[in-house]
């Protein structure tokens, strides 16, 4: 937003190029404004400041949404004796979140869209043909062409359901039975790679799991593997690890973090590790997982925008543009705390075993 290719500062003209001071989290322009930088990950530091203006950029994507959007309103309180009324300017990647669709269809919204390839002249020729084979599918619409989607038809999960299961920091436990960090490597690091999906799971002493952290990236095997014994560590938790694609590759991985901990001084830690290993379908997989969610059994602290976006997107049967692997921890962490190892037909959808490092 400030220091971008398409920032606050290379858009600004010469005269009026306006100074960062990140220090203190504010840009000073020459006429003396001066907005102030804050995050979403934080939506109490907005308690108190008031503002004639924001800027909110990738909304659709805020971990703590509600909170953040609540705390911004009651600060946009200034000018209005001047003649000036509060605005906001919202620029995000569309979600079919509850919060977007009210604002867009609010009167007093302008809504103004457009499309990555109204940026053409600017991105490679590779680049535009890889984005033109995804035109037709809902991945595009959203991603490519800023378009709202409709509820996925035939998706598990529906983004009204799980914003009914989102939940702050009043109600998150401050202790649990047992905490999981669930990772499925993806494949080597590129453009056209899946990422590695990693997802920090805690079950309450009211059998109710909470979803902590997301960490998916297209991440090296050495960086996946540091952030899952790290969030272990943190958290006192268990790890599961897909073996599917690396299968012995991934346990050492692992065991090599441990080690890397231990030299530089962190103090060492050794997880218990379970191995998973997928028999059934992704769709097969996910089933008893959507029951979980029907049942009350799960819920989410804060907004966690990969995984609901693959939970809404995936429909059973039809292969998705970039494989699920966020969800696919979802599944797994399901299995192994909730032991839905069976299928609705009684299938083995995949089985876990403990392995010692």
């Amino acid at each position: 937003m400030i220091e971008g290719d398409s920032g606050i500062i290379a858009c600004s003209p010469p005269h009026f190029r306006p100074e960062w001071k990140p220090g203190n989290q504010e840009v000073i322009f020459p006429n003396g404004s001066i907005a102030e930088v804050y995050g979403a990950e934080n939506p109490n530091k907005l308690r108190g400041p008031q503002h004639h203006f924001c800027w909110a950029d990738e909304l659709a994507a805020w971990r703590f949404l509600q909170d953040t959007w609540d705390q911004i309103g009651y600060g946009l309180r200034l000018g209005v004796h001047e003649g000036i009324h509060p605005q906001v300017v919202v620029t995000t990647t569309p979600r079919p979140l509850t919060i977007l669709r009210a604002m867009a269809q609010d009167v007093r919204t302008h809504v103004t869209t457009g499309s990555t390839f109204d940026n053409a002249r600017n991105l490679a020729a590779a680049t535009l043909r890889k984005l033109k084979q995804l035109i037709g599918t809902d991945a595009a619409d959203q991603e490519l062409f800023g378009v709202i989607l409709d509820l996925s038809r035939g998706a598990l999960w529906q983004q009204k359901q799980i914003e009914a299961l989102t939940i702050g920091r009043d109600l998150l436990p401050t202790a649990f039975q047992q905490v999981v960090v669930a990772v499925d490597p993806g494949e080597e690091v590129g453009a056209d790679n899946d990422p590695t999906g990693i997802l920090v799971v805690g079950l309450g002493w009211d059998d109710i799991a909470y979803v902590l952290e997301e960490h998916t990236d297209k991440h090296y095997p050495t960086q996946w593997a540091d952030i899952v014994i790290n969030r272990a560590a943190h958290w006192d938790a268990d790890v599961i690890v897909e073996t599917n694609k690396g299968g012995q590759m991934c346990v050492e991985c692992l065991s090599a973090a441990c080690v890397r901990r231990s030299l530089d001084g962190t103090p060492s830690w050794v997880p218990e590790i379970f191995t998973v290993k997928s028999v059934a379908s992704k769709g097969a997989r996910s089933g008893p997982t959507s029951i979980l969610y029907q049942r009350g059994k799960f819920r989410h602290f804060g907004s966690f925008a990969i995984l609901e976006e693959e939970m809404t997107t995936f429909v059973p049967g039809i292969k998705p543009v970039k494989s699920p692997n966020t969800l696919d921890c979802l599944n797994m962490i399901a299995a192994h705390l909730f032991g839905t190892l069976e299928g609705l037909d009684g299938g083995v959808l995949m089985t876990i075993k403990p392995l010692g490092l």
